[in-house]
């Protein structure tokens, strides 16, 4: 009886540790909005040195520390975990040794430790917990950022509400709109996902996806409020991959058939429809960015610029892109997932991933066909999250970030337990 109760704390212990290292991997207890100014305000610098820096990499070693420790423990369950998606591993190798061709080594080195140290979190939350599981804990974490966020904003609304080119939009606890809206939409699809087990549990969990809606609305970012829609939409017709064989293929052509025209009639409108967005055909200056990447990846197709070796303003290649974009101004990366990707590793790297993600798309198909509830829909609306907001954004390989954590936990995953507990 006594061996339980300890065991039982130790439990509970790891499911605290798990949902407080998910708060961390939203970044959102940097608290970047007290430290920057908004993008474009008079006299706004670059990002400025942040005091809590120390403690957050504090936080972050000891998160690596304690899943290395809990990875040892239970060593069986980790190699199985590991052997579920072999590709995943190889791209995390070729990141960690990236530094050998990068032109600011030590930089790229330090990073490339800090998102191997993410990965082995991503590691152990995979392997010590179901989806269902999973989806408990990162909803719960996104929970507590979203509430401390909105709170934070009434509160101090000089720094969480932007002043510059973005005047007005709620930018909360983040140090732009943007990471902010982006977080919210990942927090919206994994509301409606998850299984609600009683009623104080349901009002809990739609009141925080009402915030979630308004919060997306007060950053003003129609992509994130588009993908919203979509990604919503997108969980009826993933549930048609349980129908009778003979029904899903002709319900799949007949979606992509009116997919396929709505396509082609928002291209054939394209200019009406930006400007009525307040946008320019040229997506806010992207694709001259990504005219001047595709001439930088011809110089190092292979391997690319290292991770996180590109992007140094004027000191590094990404000069050229500010020359190309015709201004001082040099952006930070690519708003691209798949150009900051092959920028970064080359052909090599965007062979790896491709393979990890179709490893995780199969998968996810089979959880979608052979599963009942809504979590087995899971990877497949988390993998079109990413490839939907990697289009303008780049979220794809970043350390320290819930995106990179619920990607690799996802390829280290059992999909489809034989009983629903955890592992």
């Amino acid at each position: 009886l006594l061996q339980f109760k300890i065991m039982v704390k130790i439990a509970k212990l790891e499911n605290i540790y798990s949902v407080g290292s998910l708060i961390f991997f939203t970044g959102g207890l940097a608290f970047e909005s007290l430290f920057n100014q908004s993008e474009g305000e008079l006299g706004s610098p670059v990002p400025t040195y942040n005091p809590l820096s120390p403690l957050l990499s504090l936080l972050q070693h000891s998160i690596f520390l304690v899943a290395i420790c809990l990875l040892i423990l239970r060593w069986q369950t980790t190699i199985r975990a590991v052997l579920r998606n072999k590709f995943i591993w190889a791209l995390v190798g070729l990141i960690v040794i990236s530094y050998n061709w990068s032109e600011f080594p030590d930089f790229t080195q330090r990073r490339s430790i800090a998102l191997f140290e993410t990965t082995i979190f991503s590691l152990y939350l995979g392997s010590r917990y179901n989806l269902k599981t999973q989806l408990r804990f990162i909803g719960l974490a996104i929970g507590v950022i979203t509430i401390i966020n909105f709170l934070f904003t009434l509160a101090l609304p000089g720094h969480s509400i932007e002043n510059g080119v973005h005047a007005g939009a709620w930018r909360g606890i983040f140090i732009q709109k943007n990471l902010l809206a982006r977080l919210m939409v990942l927090g919206l699809i994994i509301f409606a996902v998850i299984t609600k087990e009683n009623r104080r549990e349901t009002y809990l969990i739609w009141s925080t996806f009402a915030i979630c809606i308004l919060t997306i609305l007060l950053t003003t970012s129609k992509t994130a409020l588009g993908l919203s829609v979509l990604l919503l939409l997108l969980i009826p017709l993933y549930e048609a991959f349980r129908w009778k064989s003979n029904i899903v293929i002709p319900f799949v052509v007949s979606v992509v058939v009116g997919g396929g025209t709505l396509i082609t009639w928002i291209s054939a409108n394209a200019e009406r429809i930006v400007t009525s967005a307040g946008r320019d055909l040229t997506l806010s200056g992207r694709t001259i960015i990504w005219s001047a990447l595709i001439d930088k990846i011809k110089e190092r197709p292979w391997l690319g610029y290292g991770y996180m070796g590109f992007w140094h303003g004027i000191y590094g290649q990404s000069d050229y892109v500010g020359k190309v974009y015709g201004t001082t101004y040099i952006p930070p990366h690519s708003h691209n997932g798949f150009f900051e990707l092959t920028i970064a590793f080359g052909f090599v790297g965007v062979l790896f991933f491709v393979l990890s993600f179709l490893s995780i798309l199969r998968r996810g198909v089979i959880s979608a066909r052979l599963t009942k509830t809504k979590e087995g829909l899971w990877p497949l609306i988390y993998l079109s999250f990413l490839i939907f907001y990697n289009q303008t954004e780049s979220t794809l390989v970043e350390h320290n970030s819930i995106f990179w954590v619920l990607y690799v936990s996802l390829a280290c995953s059992k999909f489809i337990p034989v009983r629903q507990v955890d592992n």
